[in-house]
């Protein structure tokens, strides 16, 4: 789903903020690379959050990166064309609650082509 006018109410928006040292950075796409952003400064720092087959999601990028996917194949960070396989998707799962609210963070699905640990 690409983020537009008529479905910007239905899309299912994300943002992803660091946590612990990094707090207050943001997983940006920015110029078609992965890194952290001081802050929200634009839509380099949005993705649509596509559900997938067996509770796995994967994290589209929009503005000029649009049709790119956060991977973790090939044991690195970085966007990558579409969906190719297991590398571009994500497996959401509870990380901890706190005063009622359920926070969440992702863990990447590990394959023969990618040997990333993406949980801490």
């Amino acid at each position: 789903m690409e983020l537009t006018k008529e479905n910007v109410e239905t899309a299912t928006v994300v943002l992803l903020q660091a946590q612990g040292k990094e707090i207050g950075q943001f997983l940006s796409h920015g110029n078609g690379d992965v890194f952290l952003q001081n802050g929200i400064k634009g839509l380099g720092e949005v993705f649509i959050l596509e559900t997938l087959s067996n509770n796995r999601v994967a994290l589209k990028c929009i503005s000029k990166e649009s049709g790119l996917y956060l991977s973790h194949a090939f044991d690195k960070l970085w966007l990558q064309n579409g969906i190719q396989g297991e590398g571009e998707e994500w497996e959401m799962v509870v990380h901890w609650i706190f005063r009622s609210k359920l926070y969440t963070r992702f863990r990447c699905k590990l394959n023969m082509y990618s040997r990333a640990n993406c949980t801490p």
